[in-house]
């Protein structure tokens, strides 16, 4: 096919088709009410727009009024939307598209021979998170990609139109897209065809490649947007030391500033790391009684600190579950409360899911939801679940469950938004907002060993 092929022949057959053929007759028949004199102008307008669209293809030259063309082909396809196999998406793409060759400003070369044939075009299944874009290989024309992206149909037509796109690769999606029906509503791709074809998950991962190469996201974060969940906030006093958590007051600061879930999860979790390791360190500060430090005292303290993460954790929970959460009630009530709240929603399933995706197990069985109640072994589920979210975020190993916002399913979302993230809130800002014996320090600053 010739650059003024690719560029006219299908419109002008389309126009026809939809302006003045058997099928456009047979239409107008069937219609009542005026609109038959509104299809007979219309399709009036759009058949002289066909006849201009063949006199700039016999001049070989570039046609001016594409964008009048869009519009009345837009008018045509939302008032007479049952019209037989209308391709309003296809036919608005080649227009976008036609539009950009114009806007290069080289001439139409006739004698330039395009094959169909060098790319295809390929559905993208489901609904993706990423705009339409031209990805185009400087070294490798045919490892070129563009995505066509209806997920957004309101920035479409600006993605594309705003996109610099060399002119050649331009007539390569063109002479592409036309033998393809129709676009997809939801997304389709352009690239090079291979025999035998290649599989919709290897085009997938192109494609997803791409678009992180080009700084964008094949997933929109989920966030979370909920209220800090704290239990008595009336505990914050002026005349308490809070000057020794400044380093965690900041670190809460940034957790506020961030909306993406798993981010905000993370965020909130080194606060604990930081928990964790102070709460040895207050035991022997308060065991000293003011006294210095001494390399035993050393030792002994890096003995709990530096041993498996997950001990250091279910030591604070212990510690903490049972301390007053508000006036009656302790942290273990508030979260055994929060969790039969869930159950009782008719979540059990989803949390049971959640607890599996995680590997969590009691006794070598998958954790279940009836597992968590209140008692000696509470502390040390409930370190599995926040260490085993903590893990699923960090580690990326062929072998290990990696939590993602693309596999953040409901009941993933369900466990963490609903239960550990404002169950940790609220131990956070109980543990920092008055004086206790677990994680506060007794004076304002220690006396470690000279």
């Amino acid at each position: 096919m010739r650059q003024y092929e690719v560029l006219y022949d299908w419109p002008i057959s389309e126009i026809i088709r939809l302006s003045d053929s058997p099928i456009a007759e047979s239409y107008v028949e069937n219609l009542q009410d005026g609109s038959e004199l509104e299809f007979i102008a219309m399709a009036e307008q759009i058949r002289g727009l066909g006849a201009e669209l063949a006199m700039a293809k016999a001049a070989r030259d570039h046609f001016a009024k594409w964008a009048e063309l869009r519009v009345k082909i837009n008018q045509f396809s939302n008032q007479f939307a049952d019209f037989p196999s209308l391709r309003p998406r296809k036919f608005n793409l080649h227009i976008l598209l036609c539009e950009k060759i114009v806007q290069t400003g080289f001439p139409i070369n006739s004698a330039t021979v395009l094959n169909p044939l060098t790319y295809e075009m390929r559905d993208l299944p489901g609904p993706v998170g990423y705009g339409s874009f031209f990805h185009e290989n400087s070294s490798s024309n045919t490892d070129s990609l563009v995505v066509f992206s209806y997920h957004n149909a309101v920035n479409f037509d600006a993605e594309i139109s705003n996109a610099t796109v060399a002119p050649n690769f331009l007539y390569d999606v063109l002479s592409a897209l036309y033998n393809v029906e129709e676009i997809s509503a939801s997304a389709t791709a352009c690239l090079k065809r291979m025999i035998p074809q290649i599989s919709i998950e290897a085009v997938l991962a192109f494609v997803k490649l791409c678009v992180v190469a080009r700084g964008g996201m094949v997933a929109a974060p989920i966030e979370y947007t909920n209220a800090l969940a704290i239990l008595d906030p009336t505990v914050f006093k002026a005349d308490n030391s809070y000057q020794q958590w400044n380093d965690i007051i900041s670190v809460l600061s940034e957790y506020n500033s961030r909306k993406d879930i798993l981010l905000k999860y993370l965020t909130l979790y080194h606060v604990f790391e930081n928990l964790m390791i102070k709460l040895p360190i207050v035991e022997l500060e308060r065991r000293q009684s003011g006294r210095m430090f001494s390399i035993r005292d050393f030792s002994r303290l890096y003995s709990q600190v530096e041993g498996a993460e997950t001990k250091a954790l279910k030591r604070l929970f212990t510690a903490t579950l049972a301390m007053p959460a508000m006036p009656g009630q302790t942290f273990e009530q508030v979260l055994i409360v929060r969790w039969q709240n869930l159950v009782a929603a008719g979540l059990s399933a989803e949390l049971d899911d959640a607890l599996e995706s995680l590997g969590l197990k009691k006794n070598r069985q998958s954790l279940r939801h009836m597992d968590i109640k209140a008692g000696a072994e509470l502390s040390g589920y409930l370190c599995d679940m926040v260490y085993g979210v903590r893990c699923a975020i960090v580690h990326n190993k062929e072998t290990e469950f990696h939590l993602t916002t693309i596999t953040l399913n409901g009941p993933l979302k369900t466990l963490i938004s609903d239960f550990l993230i404002p169950t940790m809130e609220e131990i956070c800002f109980g543990l920092i907002g008055s004086p206790n014996n677990q994680t506060w320090y007794q004076g304002r600053e220690l006396l470690l060993y000279a």
